[in-house]
């Protein structure tokens, strides 16, 4: 992140106990060891969950959205490993999956979807998993900093939240239908709204399609849904996005169906799309179509999925 510019800390203290470590380090040390250490994690998560061939997982490492997250030192790499590697494991080692998925709340925007996806699938041990994991890691912060940690961090919210709805030049930065919005002229009431709709109309989504799935499609449907259904996301938290285009190229190469060229050029934009917004040239309110357009071919896809086997 640029060190000239405010880059404020808004995450809860459960992620001042995970970089906890990386303050033994000098910067130089710690900014890779953070970047490489979670950008492992990623391709180790896409390997296991989609394929294991080395142009796949070369093509994950390269894509636009990951180079902007080593660019920035952000944590996109380590969502996007919790979520996709949870989810896989909730139904076989829930237990597992669900001290992944609980670590997620580090950065709780990301999660908004993740319980309705485990509910919805009847992943409950992986459910109870997560929940004790966020307690557990909520407790250890607490010992760690001391409970004034706490109010001073529910304290920063109202400021924060104000300072960032008054961000302007960042928005070509946020893939959200909530900044798509603004950048289209829209007010922020208006905005809020409409965002808040979109987020019902995924999670409706998302609903069923682990009531009917829990495989790669589903989880895929979950990744995206889950840009489209927070308000707040940047460019570096869109290597899920880059994991969901993975889980769904393994799909259908597994299935054996052949890919349409409309299906070819949304994983073409889907892909690229992220470079587009670093540009100078384009300003427009479009980062969320390439996103809306991805998802909607993930649903029509989930249509001819495997049915979920009950239990």
């Amino acid at each position: 992140m640029a060190p000239g510019t405010q880059n404020p800390f808004p995450y809860p203290p459960i992620f001042i106990l995970l970089l906890w470590p990386l303050s033994f380090m000098p910067y130089e040390a710690a900014y890779p060891v953070w970047i490489v250490g979670t950008l492992a994690l990623f391709v180790w998560a896409v390997a296991a969950t989609c394929s294991r061939l080395p142009l796949c997982l070369l093509g994950v490492i390269v894509a636009p959205a990951s180079i902007a997250t080593i660019d920035s030192g952000q944590s996109g790499f380590l969502a996007a490993a919790l979520i996709t590697a949870g989810v896989r494991l909730a139904g076989s080692r829930p237990v597992l999956g669900g001290i992944l998925l609980g670590i997620l709340t580090y950065k709780p925007q990301l999660g908004l979807l993740v319980p309705i996806a485990l509910a919805s699938a009847g992943f409950w041990p992986a459910f109870r998993a997560a929940c004790a994991t966020a307690v557990g890691l909520a407790v250890v912060a607490t010992l760690a900093f001391g409970w004034a940690v706490w109010p001073a961090w529910f304290s920063m919210l109202p400021a924060y939240a104000e300072m960032f709805d008054q961000w302007t030049g960042t928005l070509r930065f946020m893939p959200t239908v909530i900044a798509n919005l603004e950048l289209a002229g829209c007010t922020l009431a208006v905005a809020k709204i409409v965002q808040a709709l979109v987020a019902l109309a995924v999670a409706v989504l998302v609903w069923r399609c682990f009531r009917q799935h829990s495989g790669r499609i589903a989880t895929a449907a979950l990744l995206v849904g889950t840009i489209l259904a927070t308000p707040h996301a940047y460019i570096y938290d869109l290597p899920m996005v880059v994991a969901a285009m993975a889980l769904f190229i393994a799909a259908r190469v597994e299935s054996g169906a052949a890919f349409s060229l409309a299906e070819i050029d949304i994983l073409i934009l889907a892909y690229i799309f992220p470079a587009l917004m670093q540009t100078r040239y384009l300003h427009q309110p479009v980062s969320a179509v390439p996103l809306m357009l991805f998802f909607g071919m993930i649903l029509w896809n989930a249509r001819s999925a495997p049915a979920r086997q009950p239990g």
